[in-house]
């Protein structure tokens, strides 16, 4: 089992896909590592220290049920969607003719990543628990994961790194690959969350390709 302490020196060393930490469950978690590993031998420091922590984790625990998502699908979203040189370079050029520094890069991360996803909201439960001598331990977040990537059933992600290239050839980074409708406004490449399901019959005029 990873400790708050270790993830978090790991996570402050990756190389290539720090954006994924960048949106609002990232930093509520990072700010709760932070809080865990702060202070601990400070005691004018622990009253405070255990309030933050209290706190960070509440920040997590919201910002997770807003998204009505898993922990496991939420960390593999973010890596599938994620715009980095490696997820850039490698839709345009095959995996093999990557530069090698690059390749070892993705990997070095993926393994870092791997050990976050594999972080039970119960563990985290737990070092808060620990971290706050708290008498009860706090409610983890816990719904069942919906997705069927690839990197859910990879024993080693790093050994998932073609089938990672593939994906991104195939889906693009980013909005290209989070949203299936987008428009142009005011200059802008803009999402659209939800499009309106428009059907071949119901548009106008367009008769000829219809038929095609």
């Amino acid at each position: 089992m990873t400790s708050s302490k270790l993830l978090h020196d790991r996570l402050a060393s990756l190389l290539l896909y720090q954006s994924v930490l960048k949106d609002e469950v990232g930093q509520c978690f990072l700010e709760l590592l932070q809080t865990l590993n702060s202070n601990k031998n400070e005691p004018k420091l622990q009253t405070v220290t255990y309030i933050n922590c209290l706190q960070a984790y509440g920040s997590l625990f919201k910002n997770l049920a807003a998204r009505n998502q898993s922990w496991c699908d939420y960390w593999v979203e973010q890596i599938l969607y994620d715009d980095n040189p490696f997820s850039q370079q490698v839709q345009k050029v095959s995996l093999a003719n990557l530069p090698r520094s690059l390749i070892n890069a993705a990997k070095h991360d993926l393994n870092i990543l791997q050990k976050l996803y594999q972080c039970s909201p119960q563990q985290i439960s737990q070092w808060v628990k620990t971290a706050t001598q708290n008498i009860g331990t706090p409610s983890a977040w816990e719904i069942t994961p919906v997705s069927k990537s690839f990197l859910h059933w990879q024993e080693n992600w790093e050994d998932a790194l073609e089938d990672l290239a593939n994906y991104y050839r195939e889906q693009g980074t980013g909005i290209f690959a989070k949203y299936k409708a987008l428009c142009w406004q005011e200059g802008q490449l803009l999402e659209i969350a939800h499009p309106d399901p428009i059907e071949l019959i119901e548009i106008v005029g367009y008769e000829s390709q219809k038929k095609h």
